[in-house]
């Protein structure tokens, strides 16, 4: 493209800023606001922007910035001709990151302008120049890094605790931090948590309870766990109840005898208040070695087909895998012992209270099946890669694609903007934000060659499918499926979730009717024969 085209070009502009901390200094508003003036003087088309908030650039993790991940896509396939940035932070701090971007750049013949360095890398000097700026800007960052893991430590010196303030605790209120919350003092503590806490350890180290018993009688006083943390299958953010998993962190947790550490260092005095003394700490983590010990006495490495991806398709929670000895029938006569693969609902046991499914187990064999039919029956016919880009040729999938994007960053938006007017609290507004990063995270449409790549995997399947061993079987699986959720009350398949390019390629080629926008939805097994 000679400069004399320079005003036909199409400009797309990345915006980012790396934590909340960040939020006013590097506004998204505020990128986008020089990019577009920038653009508009240089008579470019603007072609669009893509955008990541709250997500670092230090890191060599691509899949953790999903909007650059695009960018990355869009860029091999000859989307748009310049990339613009603020500066060359925004883009990456990270030399394995940024070398990678300039690679993908220069092959597919796309230009990146920094604004603030002035930069354009279609010149020599320009590529060197940028390349001169990420070393320095990856050696800031690590300064960086340094000097708050110092920081930290010096809190740790102090008795400040890092991090998010556990269950017992909230942050004073003596509004010398940011929305009246202080973080340059002790936690204090909630005198009906701290009570419950007190009980929780005084209980379990006699013996007489367990984790769960102990869960239902925190629900039971209506107290919530300090949970925040999202699953984008299940979508489930806290405050959550109390199960056996969040009682054994409680009860494992030193802050509650009052003490801290820095990562992996030295048990420190905090400054806080200590719910439960230090002996009854020791106590009860002897205690929980014992029931610990006790669970992995006879346990033995298996291997299960769907561990880590099969889930309940009430409320979305995973089920576990175990084996157990089996010595008698379903009628009670006693057989040879053999050992029986299953599989287990734990919703109740981690706090949903109101799934259907409780806490039952089912053979993992029934479940099984009903999965190798599904993968036995995924083929390819001779000329798939042809129909492919027959039928891509529109690409509605990824128009389909982006018009969700850009509802769900206008939506995101919003939010900030109301929160910013103090129309919206702060726990609102992370929930908002938390469930729409994981929405765009969700709306990547896999690159053409992924697809390739999916349709080459499955030429093979069905032919190899009866020959390999169930390891084998599983690491085809797991290729295959992001999560299959289960019915365990009738032992059914409900939805077979599959990975972004596989699902693309068999909407492409047609060879399976989806039933809902992410996933192959069924009640019985006849209906998923036939849909493939």
């Amino acid at each position: 493209m000679s400069p004399s085209e320079t005003p036909t070009w199409t400009a797309v502009c990345y915006l980012r800023y790396s934590s909340t901390m960040q939020q006013d200094n590097w506004t998204i508003a505020a990128q986008r606001h020089e990019a577009e003036e920038f653009i508009a003087a240089r008579g470019w088309r603007h072609g669009g922007e893509y955008v990541d908030e709250a997500r670092r650039a230090s890191s060599d993790d691509v899949a953790k910035r999903p909007a650059f991940r695009q960018l990355l896509d869009d860029i091999v396939r000859h989307r748009f001709d310049v990339v613009v940035v603020h500066e060359q932070s925004r883009l990456a701090r990270n030399q394995l990151v940024f070398q990678l971007f300039l690679k993908t750049c220069r092959e597919n013949r796309v230009r990146l302008v920094s604004i603030a360095e002035g930069i354009d890398t279609t010149t020599p000097d320009g590529e060197m120049l940028m390349g001169l700026l990420m070393q320095f800007s990856q050696h800031q960052s690590r300064t960086l890094a340094k000097h708050v893991a110092k920081a930290k430590k010096e809190r740790v010196r102090q008795g400040l605790a890092n991090g998010s303030v556990p269950f017992g605790y909230q942050r004073c209120d003596c509004a010398k931090g940011p929305n009246g919350k202080c973080r340059a003092h002790a936690p204090v503590a909630v005198p009906e948590e701290i009570a419950a806490v007190r009980m929780a350890f005084e209980r379990y180290v006699t013996g007489a309870y367990t984790a769960t018993d102990i869960a239902r009688l925190l629900n039971e006083q209506g107290l919530r766990t300090r949970n925040t943390r999202k699953d984008p299958e299940v979508g489930v953010i806290g405050p959550r109840p109390f199960g056996k998993e969040s009682v054994v962190d409680m009860l494992r947790n030193p802050f509650h005898a009052g003490k801290i550490r820095y990562r992996d260092g030295e048990l420190v005095p905090g400054a806080h208040e200590a719910a439960v003394s230090w002996d009854l700490f020791e106590r009860v983590q002897q205690q929980l070695d014992r029931h610990a010990r006790h669970a992995r006495s006879v346990r033995t490495k298996h291997v299960y087909l769907l561990n880590g991806i099969i889930r309940c398709v009430h409320c979305g929670e995973r089920m576990w895998a175990f084996t157990k000895t089996v010595r008698k029938d379903y009628r009670g006569r006693p057989l040879a012992p053999r050992l029986s693969a299953h599989y287990r609902t734990m919703c109740h046991d981690r706090g949903n209270h109101d799934c259907p499914s409780g806490d039952r187990s089912i053979v993992a064999s029934v479940i099984d099946e009903q999965v190798e039919a599904i993968v036995r029956s995924l083929t390819v016919p001779d000329d798939w890669q042809a129909l492919i880009q027959q039928r891509l040729s529109a690409d509605q999938e990824r128009q389909d694609a982006e018009r969700r994007r850009t509802a769900v960053q206008d939506r995101l938006r919003r939010a900030a903007r109301a929160y910013a007017d103090g129309n919206l609290d702060e726990a609102d507004y992370e929930r908002r934000k938390r469930e729409a990063e994981a929405e765009l995270a969700s709306l990547v449409v896999p690159a053409d060659r992924d697809l390739i790549d999916a349709g080459r995997y499955l030429e093979n399947i069905g032919r190899v499918w009866d020959s390999i061993n169930l390891e084998t079987r599983r690491g085809i699986v797991l290729a295959l499926f992001d999560a299959i959720y289960i019915d365990i009350r009738t032992g059914q398949v409900e939805e077979y979730r599959p990975k972004a390019a596989f699902r693309r390629l068999l909407v492409s080629l047609r060879t399976v009717q989806f039933g809902d926008p992410d996933g192959i939805r069924t009640h019985d097994l006849q209906r998923d024969r036939l849909a493939c």
